[in-house]
């Protein structure tokens, strides 16, 4: 039963009978077994419904489904193709499905490392810039009691152009650790 709103037949004709045949032999099975009925009729159908039945109508007239056509039209192509293919076709399509896989894995894995290796990173260039501000506030204080800049200066590792700025200096220990190391680079 045709029900779809268009025209199977083109010469109009609302009811066919079909028997089928055996190609080999070329002799036609059981009469009574053997028979298809087609029964086709135009049903009026509501705008929302119609729209879809265009999709639909599209896919068994032509084989193609448009771009705008809902997702379940799309899958059911999806499926009728995937029947349709040889067995080594559905073989190679598996093997391409797993290939994909693989390489969404190897991408992730790829991506964890990355977060780890940026995690490591990151810890390893705070406990620099920690270590550097523990050294600039070791240095502030030895201005304070007035040791010479050349002892701090051979003290802490800081050259004594930078134990200078020190002196004058009210920025906080952590950016100056931060600007001495991009400094350093």
């Amino acid at each position: 039963m045709n029900i779809l709103g268009f025209q199977m037949f083109a010469d109009g004709e609302p009811h066919r009978i079909f028997e089928l045949i055996d190609e080999r032999n070329n002799k036609f099975g059981d009469p009574q077994l053997m028979k298809l009925g087609f029964f086709e009729y135009d049903k009026p159908v509501s705008d929302g419904l119609s729209k879809n039945l265009k999709h639909w109508k599209t896919f068994f007239s032509t084989g193609e489904v448009g771009v705008a056509a809902p997702e379940y039209i799309k899958r059911a192509k999806d499926m009728i193709v995937y029947a349709n293919l040889k067995k080594e076709e559905r073989q190679l399509l598996a093997q391409t499905v797993e290939i994909k896989d693989l390489v969404e894995t190897a991408k992730w894995e790829g991506r964890q490392d990355g977060i780890e290796e940026g995690r490591t990173e990151g810890r390893t260039e705070g406990r620099t810039v920690g270590r550097t501000v523990g050294r600039i506030d070791l240095v502030r204080n030895l201005i304070q009691f007035g040791m010479p800049v050349g002892t701090i200066s051979t003290l802490s590792g800081f050259d004594e152009t930078f134990i200078r700025y020190l002196q004058e200096s009210e920025e906080s220990p952590e950016s100056l650790a931060e600007r001495y190391l991009r400094e350093r680079q």
